[in-house]
């Protein structure tokens, strides 16, 4: 389920994007700013998403550590 707060994103001068709060501020956890998912393949006939920064693989999310598969 998306909300708000799925839709907060800032782009930096490097074209990197975060998730912001409501002031406009980068979100960080354990001191790192957190990414939108990224999908590796788009072309792929199921997405494969970034495991960088602790993701899951097969939903993108940063809490699931492979649940949505069982």
């Amino acid at each position: 389920m998306r909300d708000s707060r799925d839709e907060r994103i800032i782009t930096d001068g490097e074209g990197n994007q975060w998730f912001a709060d409501e002031s406009g501020e980068p979100i960080k956890i354990d001191g790192k700013k957190v990414a939108p998912a990224k999908i590796v393949d788009p072309t792929a006939s199921f997405p494969v998403f970034d495991t960088s920064g602790g993701r899951c693989a097969l939903c993108g999310s940063l809490r699931c550590r492979g649940g949505c598969f069982k």
